[in-house]
């Protein structure tokens, strides 16, 4: 396959192109190739693109819905150090969850 490098391109057109890519969770080289071959007429990739195939089964996020989960989870990566201190002296951990009068306790308990 042949390679090009695209000189002194307009910052305009340089951060639409990256905006584009940006959006549809692509490279800049593959949004490009896109473009290129709608411009010129020309039909979809030679070979199946695994990466985009896995996206479509997979999904992408947005980089608003990836803070938005850090921002949600963000509470569930502190460590509460009292969850710890029964191990630390060789003692199991207590049950937080305690049972309802008259139900079974189970094995685990």
């Amino acid at each position: 396959m042949k390679s090009i490098t695209l000189h002194n391109l307009d910052p305009d057109l340089a951060e639409a192109l990256a905006r584009k890519a940006r959006a549809e969770g692509r490279s800049l080289n593959r949004t490009s190739q896109e473009l290129l071959r709608a411009a010129l007429g020309l039909g979809g990739p030679d070979k199946p693109d695994r990466t985009e195939s896995s996206r479509d089964l997979f999904g992408t996020w947005s980089q608003q819905e990836r803070r938005e989960f850090s921002r949600r989870i963000a509470p569930l990566e502190r460590v509460d150090p009292a969850d710890s201190e029964g191990r630390r002296r060789g003692r199991p951990l207590q049950a937080r969850r305690k049972t309802a009068p008259g139900a079974s306790e189970g094995p685990f308990e």
